[in-house]
This record gives structure tokens, sequence and C-alpha cells, in this order.
């Protein structure tokens, strides 16, 4: 079985950061780290070593030339914004961040500090007027290929025939992150079910409730804190029950029966490159968003199996991985 990678995203990109220092005279870059992961994310570890690598091999070291200021764990809108704040009052050269909310309460801190981010619709989202020219504040890697989406929507078709209910929890903020799959979904004959997004895990049966109510037959979870282990077992248990097909992004990679996603160790250097141009000086207004062009799609069979819907050749070639 090949090694789980480390995960773009994780918490504690900068929980052990060194006290800024100005050793031979050196200019310290403040980088503020927006997130709502918890700090002991099993990932981090993994990240925080390449992160440290790739900065490095770019000529930036933390405690030397640069401080990373950590606000991370937090879980709502509220929190989301007094965080920001707070990163804007440290006065950071840049503020780094990666789920799409998150970005909208750093736009709402400051119009003017460069934020770095990795975005599932950044120009969708209206954080950015294109990728070529983001025209504002925001630059860094879009995490979302909607012709990629296709491919996803066709492979749940290949492992579920006759999928016709796809649920996807959503709420007001990735609305248009929906409508995006929904353009993709409907050619195909696919209804996009919009279910409630859960923000902890005592939300995910009233989610798995509103997906049984509408009947889905697979079920599209995306990149949310909530989704510890335990909580994916509840949803594999409701999954097998109702023979639901599951999905979900390369976080939970062997939770659901198929995962995808932007390959996270070229996703993570991409990253890494954007924040050296932004620290070096480049504008983000003129910064073109990356897109990453290695992606991963993990297949479980034992899952497929359980959930009374094993994945036939067709679906399994296209695998880089398959587990069970």
């Amino acid at each position: 079985m090949r090694r789980r990678p480390f995960i773009v995203g994780a918490a504690a990109i900068g929980a052990n950061a060194a006290a800024p220092s100005r050793a031979q005279g050196a200019i310290v870059k403040r980088v503020g780290w927006l997130n709502n992961f918890a700090p002991d994310n099993p990932a981090s570890s993994a990240f925080d070593r390449f992160l440290d690598e790739e900065l490095r091999r770019l000529g930036w070291e933390r405690g030397r030339n640069l401080h990373w200021i950590a606000r991370h764990g937090i879980r709502d809108a509220e929190g989301w914004d007094a965080a920001a704040r707070e990163l804007v009052d440290a006065r950071v050269d840049a503020i780094v961040t990666f789920a799409d909310p998150l970005i909208g309460a750093a736009l709402r801190a400051t119009r003017t500090i460069p934020i770095v981010a990795i975005s599932g619709a950044i120009v969708e989202h209206g954080y950015a007027q294109s990728l070529a020219r983001p025209g504002g504040n925001v630059t860094g890697v879009v995490s979302q290929s909607f012709e990629f989406s296709g491919r996803i929507l066709a492979l749940l078709r290949d492992i579920r025939p006759g999928l016709q209910r796809l649920g996807v929890p959503a709420d007001r903020a990735s609305d248009p992150w929906l409508q995006s799959i929904e353009a993709v979904a409907a050619p195909m004959g696919i209804r996009v079910v919009k279910l409630p997004v859960p923000r902890a895990p005592v939300d995910i049966a009233p989610m798995l409730d509103a997906a049984a109510s509408a009947k889905v037959q697979a079920l599209r979870m995306w990149f949310l804190s909530v989704l510890t282990p335990p909580v994916w077992r509840q949803i594999t248990n409701w999954a097998i029950e109702h023979q639901v097909v599951t999905s979900g992004t390369l976080v939970s990679r062997g939770e659901a029966v198929l995962c995808f996603g932007p390959n996270q160790e070229a996703q993570g250097r991409l990253l890494i490159q954007q924040i050296d141009r932004v620290l070096r000086g480049a504008n983000p207004a003129e910064t073109p968003i990356m897109q990453p062009t290695k992606w991963d799609i993990v297949i479980s069979q034992r899952l497929a199996r359980a959930v009374g819907w094993p994945a036939p050749s067709s679906a399994l070639v296209q695998a880089t991985e398959v587990i069970g």
C-alpha cells in the first residue's frame, strides 16, 4: 500500500514556529496562518517538515527570517473574523489560509495585506477577478477543477450505475461551488441535492437524515474539519445501511469509497512558491493563481463492497491507488 501523503491544510503549519529574530541583521517576514483545523491534526507534522524543507530551499527559515503566527481550530464565522483581525493587528506581511470561508474572513479584515490561499472556487466566490489576473489582494492555488469534477461524477456513476441523486453538504458560503457542480452534473442527468453543512459531530445525524429523506444514491463530502475518523465511521455505517456510495477529498483517504483531489505534495509546493513570491514583493493583483496538474484518485474497494456497489474494473483502472 502506498505511503499516506501529508495533507495541505494541516492545522499546525505555524504551531511550533520560533519567535522572530534578527540574527545578522536579517529582516524577518511575518506570516499569519488562519485555519479551522485543530493543532493535533495527524497530518500536521508531515506537512510541517515539508514546509520547512521547501521554505529553506527558497531561502526562508522560521526563527531566522520568517515568523509564523497561527490562529487555528476555529469553526465559526465570528471566530474566523476575530482571528483574521488579530493577524491584521499583528502587522503580518501576508496571510495564508486554505478554506473558502476563511478567505472571506481575511478579506473582511484587510484589502491591502496579501492573502495567499488554496481555494476550491476562488473566482466563483468573487475573491479574484480571474485566475490569470486576480486584481485584488488574493492569490494562491485553486484546488478545484470543474473539468475534473465531470470525471469524478462519471466515476461515481460507474461505481453506482443509475446514479441520479447526489447529496452535497452546502450553505450560502459554498453556493458558488455547489452551482459549479450542478452545471457539470445536470447534462449527465444527475440532480445535486443540497444538504445541511455539519459544523460539529452532533450535526452529522441531521445531515444524514436529510440525505435519507432525499433518497440520495451517492454522497460527496468536501474538506470539513468535522470529518474525523469517528465521524466517518458514523457516515460509513449509515451508507452501508442505505447502500450509498461515499466520496470525499484526499484527507478522507480510506474513509470513503472514492477520494480524490490534487496531489498533495504538488499542491503544497505550488502554495509555498506563491508564498515566496509574495514575501519577495510580488503584487497579488498581478500574480496568476496556479492550478495543480497532477490529481490523485483513491478507491476503497473494501468500502465499495460494504455499501453494495463494488467498483468495476473500468473505475479501478483510473485510480492512482486502490485500497482492499
